[in-house]
């Protein structure tokens, strides 16, 4: 089984320096570990932009994209991941946001 969590872990691994000398700040955070479903979070920030992509062990997702400068509320996107392609499209629908 696919462990969505461990895979947006490795992804920012190996991917935070690059995103940040392209100006993105991204940061991983890890959920509770007692609860029964595990999830781990990515913050990636721009001078303007932010996006926050949740995910669940279970191949649930949230993805919020806010920008800093406007007074709307973030906009949320519910996702269900069925392989790490689903996965990548969501961080690269991040990323996209926050950098452009």
């Amino acid at each position: 089984m696919t462990s969505f969590p461990d895979l947006l872990r490795s992804w920012i691994s190996q991917n935070a320096g690059d995103l940040a000398s392209d100006g993105v700040q991204a940061i991983l955070t890890e959920g509770p570990q007692d609860r029964d479903r595990r999830a781990v979070w990515a913050d990636f920030d721009s001078a303007n932009r932010l996006a926050r992509l949740t995910v669940w062990d279970t191949g649930e997702a949230v993805l919020a994209l806010a920008d800093a400068a406007a007074e709307n509320p973030p906009v949320t996107q519910q996702l269900e991941f069925a392989s790490s392609t689903d996965l990548e499209r969501a961080v690269a629908s991040a990323v996209a946001w926050v950098a452009e």
